[in-house]
């Protein structure tokens, strides 16, 4: 008898830790947009509700095309958590520019996807509200728990369309 009080907490944590406990997609989107549209109302900040979740502020929609798929974009960011800790922002270059990203539109998170494909052009600046869903999800990645909603302060400095 002694060992199973020793033992009940232990499954207590398994249990609650399972699987089982996990919301689908949907119930974390809502659960997610909730949280943004919280964050937005209370800051006074009127934001774009993009079908996908996504809340984007467009401060400068830029001009021309907007980035596709195989574009190089050379974005100066900041990502935030919505309790405004700063979890990452690019390095800029000896003439003040920032870094290029190394890969492509498709490579970056979807959220990102979105909004610079359908919002910001060339020279535009934004402020992105990102659910985990469009960010990284469940999982963790770098500093960044799982089911984190995100927060980028954006400027599309430029890009170029790869083959």
């Amino acid at each position: 008898m002694k060992n199973l009080w020793v033992m009940l907490p232990v499954l207590l944590l398994i249990i609650g830790c399972s699987e089982d406990n996990i919301l689908s997609y949907e119930d974390q989107l809502k659960k997610d947009k909730a949280a943004i549209d919280k964050y937005l109302d209370k800051n006074g900040i009127v934001a774009i509700k993009d079908t996908s979740g996504l809340r984007i502020v467009v401060h400068t929609p830029g001009t021309g095309l907007f980035p596709v798929a195989s574009s190089r974009m050379t974005v100066k960011y900041k990502g935030k958590f919505l309790n405004g800790v700063v979890f990452d922002q690019n390095d800029e270059t000896s003439s003040g520019l920032p870094v290029p990203l190394s890969g492509t539109l498709a490579d970056l998170i979807p959220g990102w996807q979105i909004a610079f494909g359908k919002y910001i052009a060339k020279g535009g600046k934004a402020t992105f509200f990102v659910p985990s869903g469009l960010g990284y999800g469940r999982n963790s990645s770098g500093g960044v728990p799982g089911n984190s909603n995100l927060m980028f302060e954006v400027e599309l400095i430029g890009f170029v369309n790869g083959i």
